[in-house]
């Protein structure tokens, strides 16, 4: 009898072994998979919602950036005088050449080109003056508050004074169509 009593035992132990096993992969790993991928989306949500709940900051940011870029474009300017200001910058270049004790014999247009709101205007200019005169002008040109380049240079000994040079010059001045 007590070997019977095993038997049942070890039957019944079986049976609700495998009634817990059955439950546990018919009830609870769906359960918990469903409770996982819950977890999964929620997190992904939490995420989102923190993203959104800092676009204030986020747009404060832009805006702070939107500022230094308008700085930095007001800064560019500087150097670009307006359309009618064209005798400032013509004054500049004798003001210079007086400075640097280089003679101006003749400031001649070119031509001009326009190119996405800026005027660039090409003058030619015959100077003469020493070497080292002529050199530190077109330095100080290039490095004055004005966007003045040299797009090209020809020199020659000077015929009627020893020691100096006549040069003709190409600058390119570029300029502001109109006001930022």
């Amino acid at each position: 009898m007590m070997n019977r009593n095993i038997s049942i035992w070890k039957i019944a132990s079986a049976a609700a072994l495998a009634v817990f096993i059955l439950a546990l992969i018919l009830v609870a790993l769906p359960y918990i998979a469903i409770n996982y991928e819950m977890h999964q989306v929620w997190i992904g949500h939490k995420e989102s919602i923190a993203y959104q709940g800092d676009w204030k900051q986020e747009f404060s940011d832009l805006e702070a950036k939107e500022m230094k870029i308008k700085e930095a474009l007001n800064t560019l300017y500087v150097g670009m005088p307006l359309q009618h200001e064209l005798s400032k910058v013509i004054d500049e270049l004798f003001k210079k050449a007086n400075s640097n004790n280089i003679r101006v014999a003749k400031i001649l247009p070119v031509d001009d080109e326009y190119e996405n709101g800026y005027l660039k205007k090409h003058f030619e200019l015959e100077i003469s003056g020493r070497y080292h005169s002529i050199a530190r002008y077109i330095n100080a040109l290039e490095q004055g508050k004005y966007l003045i380049l040299v797009e090209s240079f020809n020199i020659s000994k000077a015929k009627d004074q020893a020691g100096f040079l006549n040069g003709k010059l190409v600058l390119e001045i570029t300029m502001i169509e109109h006001s930022p």
